[in-house]
């Protein structure tokens, strides 16, 4: 099934490579030094389940983290606001697991 897009989207894939499974209950968009922001609502909807040897992908809002970043910008003018990097809470986990790939936003 295709999608079509009217407004840009970013894109956050998780995968696992092992036959295990992991129940994702959350996801963000991470900017650095503790901001973040997340949509209120995801396809398909968290926590998911994660079957082993799979993946999955979710969208988030472009102009909602832009719109971030530029207020971020504003307010606390010493930081980095530009890119985002996705992280994705795993059940049981404390600590969130942030992908190595960066977005650029602004």
């Amino acid at each position: 099934m295709r999608r079509v897009f009217t407004n840009p989207h970013l894109l956050s894939r998780s995968t696992t490579r092992d036959a295990v499974r992991t129940s994702i209950v959350r996801l963000d968009l991470h900017f650095g030094k503790g901001a973040a922001v997340s949509n209120t609502v995801f396809d398909p909807p968290l926590p998911f389940r994660l079957d082993g040897e799979s993946e999955q992908t979710w969208l988030f809002d472009a102009q909602l983290a832009r719109a971030y970043a530029q207020t971020l910008a504003k307010t606390v003018p010493d930081g980095q606001w530009d890119t985002v990097r996705a992280r994705a809470w795993i059940g049981g986990r404390k600590k969130p697991i942030e992908s190595k790939n960066e977005a650029k936003i602004l």
